[in-house]
């Protein structure tokens, strides 16, 4: 392929061509490529949906006897696989609150332990920091008295 190709998406558009769709074997830069993309996505997201409702009513078990039947339309009706979907949505949206709060409490224990250490490590150096300077004080007091008496 060619850099001076220019792109088949329409609309006036002058790039330089930089994909081909596998769809419509179109050539077309970026930009196009993306916002053909977008109609694509869109209707397998809507067909992905329609594949799970079909998966969802084909596997409850049919019965033969009339109670179990009677069972079965009760368990396709539309409220029903509502509020089952609404459960399964808030048992992943309670399994994903405990997974980040985990993650979070641990994040919050790393930073604390974090800045525990580094108050250690300042705190030993100011403290060690100090002692040399008082030793070097007296020892100047000690080489001034020194100088006095002599």
């Amino acid at each position: 392929m060619s850099t001076n190709v220019l792109c088949e998406g329409g609309a006036g558009c002058n790039q330089t061509i930089v994909a081909k769709c596998m769809h419509c074997d179109n050539h077309l830069c970026l930009q196009c490529l993306t916002r053909h993309q977008q109609p694509i996505d869109t209707q397998l997201f809507q067909l992905t949906n329609y594949m799970n409702k079909l998966l969802l009513l084909s596997s409850i078990e049919l019965n033969d006897d009339d109670d179990n039947d009677n069972k079965q339309q009760q368990s396709n009706h539309p409220q029903n696989n509502v509020n089952k979907q609404y459960l399964t949505v808030m048992e992943e949206i309670d399994y994903w609150q405990m997974t980040m709060t985990k993650k979070l409490n641990d994040l919050v224990g790393k930073a604390r332990q974090r800045v525990r250490d580094s108050y250690e490590q300042i705190s030993f150096e100011i403290e060690e920091w100090s002692t040399d300077k008082q030793i070097e004080i007296q020892q100047l007091a000690s080489d001034i008295g020194n100088y006095l008496f002599i």
